[in-house]
């Protein structure tokens, strides 16, 4: 199985940030390579994806488990609530990113753990007050 590390950033105006990669929306995050610590590839994966966006940890979240958008391997997705800054100005294999009200998520095709982390903070709560999520 595959271990990811993704953030999950919710701004003031309760959307949610994805990032297109290939065609499909998902978490900005990536693999975690042996010997590295999840928030150390959480950090450099925001670096490489969004480099003038600055991340910071609010939360742990949970650990969600799928499979990958293209190779459909087995994937573990452990999650952080973050907070961003700056602009979120794409680098790399990023086609586009983008803030996400809950309403128009139908709009975006999207991996199927994007789609059980979205559930999962709509049916948390989570999703439309920012305020819960680091209670």
């Amino acid at each position: 199985m595959v271990r990811v590390v993704s953030g999950i950033a919710i701004d003031r105006y309760h959307r949610l940030l994805m990032v297109r990669k290939n065609g499909v929306w998902i978490l900005p995050g990536g693999k975690i390579k042996k010997g590295e610590y999840d928030l150390e590839r959480l950090f450099r994966e925001f670096r490489e994806e969004l480099p003038h966006a600055w991340a910071t940890v609010l939360a742990e979240g949970k650990i969600f488990h799928g499979n990958a958008p293209h190779s459909k391997k087995k994937i573990s997705v452990k999650t952080y609530f973050v907070e961003i800054t700056n602009s979120i100005d794409v680098a790399q294999e990023i086609e586009q990113a983008k803030w996400v009200k809950e309403g128009d998520f139908g709009n975006y095709p999207m991996s199927e753990v994007m789609a059980d982390v979205i559930a999962h903070l709509i049916f948390e709560g989570k999703y439309l007050s920012k305020k819960k999520i680091i209670q």
